[in-house]
Order: structure tokens, then C-alpha cells, then sequence
């Protein structure tokens, strides 16, 4: 296998990985963060790790920051209400 197609496998494996965890968080909070927060949130995570030397762990990355940017979204909306 060429280092070109690694690449390429690498990628595309990722962005699976990413669009899998972009599916399950609008199916876990869609009732109560709209799809397109979800989407800028899961693009944003997925920015700022896309570098990372180790890449296995991405996706739980990218999952794990997104939960953390709904929780401090979730959690202001409720202050706001109180």
C-alpha cells in the first residue's frame, strides 16, 4: 500500500468517524440543541484536532468536545432562565 492511498484511507476513515459521531449527538440532543449548533460544533472540534499526530482517538476527541461545547450551551440557556 502506497503512503498516498494510507493517506487517503486515513482520511476518509476519518471523516466517517466524524459524520458517525455528528449522527449520534443530533439523534441524542436533537430536541434540544438545533442540528446546525450541533454541525458548526462537531466542523469546530474537527478543525482543531484534524493535526493531531495520533489520529485513532479523533473521532472520541471531536465527540468528547462537542458534548463539552452542548453542556456550556445547555447549561448558559438554563442560567439565563433562572
Amino acid at each position: 500500500m502506497s503512503a498516498d492511498h494510507e493517506e487517503e484511507f486515513s482520511a476518509e476513515w476519518l471523516r466517517r468517524q466524524v459524520e458517525i459521531v455528528h449522527g449520534r449527538i443530533v439523534s441524542e440532543f436533537a430536541e434540544r440543541v438545533p442540528p446546525e449548533v450541533i454541525a458548526s460544533s462537531v466542523d469546530r472540534a474537527h478543525a482543531h484536532l484534524a493535526e493531531a499526530p495520533v489520529r485513532n482517538f479523533l473521532p472520541m476527541l471531536v465527540e468528547r468536545e462537542v458534548r463539552r461545547d452542548i453542556w456550556r450551551l445547555t447549561a448558559a440557556s438554563y442560567r439565563d432562565v433562572a
